[in-house]
């Protein structure tokens, strides 16, 4: 580990990382989780066909690609003006953002659920992938088919050409109303939603909120330093592994358990992936370290202490994702989902 991460780590422990120890007492609280490499959980006995991911080691800034969203970051494209410039202490207590069921800041990640309908609502971006796909498909063949059938006859080149023609009417109508109703439908999923569970960095608490009584009231408050991360095996019938689960687990009574692959990390379908996206959740709640570098938290990073001295000490440009010209963003992004693959 580098010198200067060390440093990092010491001063943000000591208050001394160049802001006063002010700073730290008024956004951080006594709670605040503190990794210094604590393996004591590691031993932890996990459940039947489960298996422990390593806590507290060391990692660096490993971001899964889900976190970098297809598109540009650039300025003119990002739509929430609080992302336009740097945010401000009171935008942590402005209601459309503290309420809203889905937080990504230097304060909180919160994830959603919409209860029975999640299944449902997961059904149409798939439906829009696929229409698009089987478009395309059909004008693929449309071409081939008509010259096969005029091997035959003129009509029967017609009677070929007409299967796929009448299948890029169908998908490519589908597509386009999937495409414009995609705002429609995101709209719907934020006025369905309802806090299920978030990560606060600032008090190092992991909150489970009631999804079936009041929104938003919290049902339960469990220390970070007191979870796992448990992964297991996801098998078809024949036996071949088609995925992981993994679940964030309490290690004492009453064990609450977290499915996070199921939307927080819908991508983890490796072990490796896994650990990638375990690295990213304890980044972000390590006090010790900074934010995790993603666009998201670009416009809250001057308020986190930590992550302001580490961005002053390593002279990180204050816009480096909304300033990043779009080609350049997916290049980085294709790097990292290469790296996952890895």
């Amino acid at each position: 580990m580098s010198t200067q991460t060390l440093a990092i780590q010491k001063y943000a422990l000591q208050g001394k990382s160049g802001y006063t120890e002010t700073s730290e007492d008024i956004f951080y609280s006594t709670t605040v989780y503190r990794a210094q490499y604590d393996d004591s959980l590691n031993n932890y006995s996990p459940r039947l066909t489960h298996y422990v991911l390593p806590k507290g080691r060391p990692y660096t800034n490993r971001i899964p690609s889900s976190y970098l969203v297809e598109g540009a970051v650039s300025a003119n494209t990002i739509e929430d003006s609080h992302k336009l410039r740097n945010a401000k202490l009171d935008d942590l207590k402005n209601p459309d953002i503290v309420d809203h069921p889905i937080r990504m800041d230097c304060e909180m990640m919160r994830h959603f659920s919409t209860g029975k309908l999640d299944y449902l609502i997961g059904l149409f971006p798939l439906f829009y992938g696929f229409s698009r796909v089987l478009f395309w498909l059909s004008i693929i063949f449309i071409l081939p088919l008509y010259l096969i059938g005029t091997s035959v006859d003129q009509e029967a080149a017609v009677g070929l050409a007409r299967v796929p023609l009448i299948g890029a009417l169908i998908f490519g109508a589908a597509w386009f109303i999937s495409y414009w109703a995609m705002p429609l439908f995101a709209r719907l999923v934020v006025k369905l939603a309802r806090p299920a569970f978030a990560f606060n960095r600032r008090t190092g608490m992991v909150i489970l909120y009631d999804t079936s009584g009041q929104r938003g009231r919290v049902k339960a408050e469990v220390p970070f330093s007191r979870m796992v991360a448990e992964c297991s095996d996801m098998m078809a019938d024949n036996g071949i592994q088609i995925g992981v689960k993994m679940d964030l687990r309490q290690v004492d009574s009453p064990n609450h358990t977290i499915r996070l692959t199921r939307g927080f990390f819908p991508f983890a379908n490796t072990i490796d992936q896994a650990k990638i996206c375990w690295d990213f959740l304890q980044q972000y709640m390590d006090v010790t370290r900074p934010l995790p570098d993603i666009p998201s938290f670009e416009a809250w990073r001057p308020l986190d202490p930590t992550t302001s001295h580490h961005d002053k000490l390593t002279g990180r440009p204050e816009r480096y994702w909304r300033d990043m010209p779009d080609d350049v963003y997916k290049q980085l992004r294709e790097q990292i989902k290469a790296k996952e693959k890895k």
